[in-house]
């Protein structure tokens, strides 16, 4: 069953009740919910604590970092043997005209490089912490922002598919071109591939190859201005792109630690101390996911009935980015709101006129 990222249809302002389970729950969730009735627990609470465990159950902690690097050489190798060869046919029909596929060659690569900026920039973008729907509208999980993108492979592995397809074009000018680029040493395959190899593992490497005037193949002597130009573009997106790479991997990493002790068997008792375990502040979290802890921790005081917990930390937290039917679930059993709709401002800001003298 696909799912969207839209907003369940959630009575607010009234405690919920059995009946509105299934109006408003997909059939994956209602499961859940039967797993996991607790007599103890109001209706609102076992709805959060469901829509918590099937949130927290849709990361997949199976894919370790040593997966993710060895899908992303694969994804690496065939963008770059692929691109080679369409690249390599591409050209044969320019030729003789070296100018139009350099020009070629530009404008792909800045095409590229562009997609590059613009993830850079949406890497930190606030993700809302939201409610994900089935085709009918109903809720299925907790979306939990941040956490949710760390754990999609699809960024790590699109990084990757990039750096081949660069790979791939830079191989394929020098190989294709009459001049190749006034490269001699780039004038077969292997040679073209060595001189790639070089550009990228320069600055893979922090420039410790420039410094140490190492090289992976034979030297190129004196470049002129054009190609040293469009070395110095591949060299620079290179450089992105690992930068990028490691510190994707480096997130997942985090993130998956915060999974180590997670519970096989999920109920309130269970899910509220592994919640405590991750979410304090000796458990050292990554600070990037600090919404979704401060978030985890109203889930586990609310379903452990410390309603005047919950009143504090999400008066401590309002801006903290969740959306306005997430909030609504949060009522007590007079059906009080405990989570205010968010004032204007991003980020988790402390409100510093709420806090008390330490006691």
């Amino acid at each position: 069953m696909s799912e969207q990222e839209t907003e369940a249809q959630l009575p607010a302002g009234r405690p919920l009740e059995p009946a509105d389970y299934p109006l408003n729950s997909s059939d994956e969730l209602q499961e859940t919910l039967r797993a996991s009735t607790d007599p103890s627990l109001s209706t609102n609470q076992q709805f959060v604590l469901a829509l918590a465990i099937r949130g927290y159950n849709q990361f997949d902690t199976t894919e370790t970092t040593r997966f993710r690097l060895i899908a992303s050489g694969v994804f690496f190798l065939l963008a770059a043997i692929a691109t080679f060869y369409f690249s390599v046919l591409l050209f044969g029909t320019l030729l003789p005209f070296d100018w139009l596929i350099v020009t070629t060659v530009i404008t792909a690569h800045l095409f590229f490089a562009n997609l590059v900026a613009m993830k850079r920039f949406s890497l930190y973008e606030e993700d809302k912490i939201s409610i994900v729907t089935d085709n009918h509208r109903r809720g299925d999980h907790f979306e939990f922002g941040e956490l949710d993108d760390v754990f999609d492979s699809s960024m790590v592995f699109g990084f990757a598919l990039v750096l081949g397809v660069l790979f791939g074009l830079q191989i394929a000018v020098l190989t294709a071109t009459t001049s190749h680029m006034d490269v001699p040493v780039a004038d077969s395959h292997v040679g073209s591939l060595l001189v790639t190899t070089n550009n990228l593992f320069h600055g893979a490497l922090l420039d410790v190859m420039e410094i140490y005037r190492l090289r992976i193949g034979p030297e190129t002597g004196v470049l002129p201005f054009w190609t040293a130009t469009m070395f110095l573009f591949f060299r620079i997106t290179f450089d992105g792109l690992l930068i990028l790479f490691a510190l994707n991997l480096w997130r997942v990493h985090k993130a998956s630690r915060l999974f180590d002790s997670f519970p096989e068997q999920l109920n309130a008792a269970n899910l509220g101390r592994w919640i405590h375990s991750v979410s304090n502040h000796e458990s050292r979290f990554d600070r990037s996911f600090s919404d979704e802890m401060i978030f985890s921790f109203i889930i586990k005081e609310y379903i452990l009935g410390r309603h005047d917990v919950v009143l504090a930390t999400c008066n401590q937290f309002q801006n903290i980015p969740v959306s306005d039917e997430v909030r609504a679930l949060f009522v007590d059993d007079s059906g009080r709101p405990l989570f205010a709709p968010r004032t204007p401002g991003t980020g988790s800001e402390l409100l510093l006129e709420d806090v008390g003298p330490d006691e």
